[in-house]
């Protein structure tokens, strides 16, 4: 599998920085961690901003499975157990799909910081950091998001990590 290169930002916010170092340690020399090997005694400071999404091979291929607490209240909604894209503008469901389905089909990291595009709250300005999971080592079948409120200020960055190492 030829995983596409992926860097993060230098100014990315330091609990996403944290959150891909822990998910590195874990990775060690595997293609990704799994579901099991992530502790949220670990890391507790940066659960509440953390989702958990079941990946399937059959639509619809992601669901929510967590959601953290913080992220219910940027979301405006729990929306534990609904597929990926209900909640979200019309207009963005497609993207928002395309990728999840990066990160599952590539099994690589992917970042980026822009509002969120949720029916109940298009104004915060969030980073994402989507990181896949594989209990078996070689199929994607969770993935672990962070979402976390930056200022306004920082501007939006486009997605990290859909270059060819």
């Amino acid at each position: 599998m030829n995983i596409p290169a992926f860097e993060l930002p230098e100014d990315c916010d330091s609990r996403t920085l944290q959150l891909y170092q822990y998910w590195l340690g874990k990775k060690k020399t595997r293609i990704c961690p799994s579901r099991t090997d992530i502790d949220q005694l670990d890391i507790p400071r940066l659960f509440p901003n953390i989702t958990l999404i079941n990946v399937s091979p059959v639509p619809p291929r992601f669901s929510f499975r967590l959601v953290g607490t913080q992220v219910v209240w940027m979301f405006k909604d729990d929306p534990t157990g609904q597929e990926i894209g209900l909640g979200l503008k019309l207009s963005e469901r497609a993207e928002v799909i395309s990728r999840h389905e990066f990160v599952a089909d590539n099994c690589c990291p992917l970042f980026h910081r822009r509002r969120l595009q949720r029916e109940k709250n298009d104004f915060t300005m969030v980073e994402r950091l989507m990181l896949p999971l594989s209990a078996n080592g070689r199929d994607v079948d969770m993935l672990m998001v962070s979402v976390f409120h930056v200022a306004d200020d920082q501007g939006e960055l486009p997605m990290a990590g859909t270059g060819q190492r």
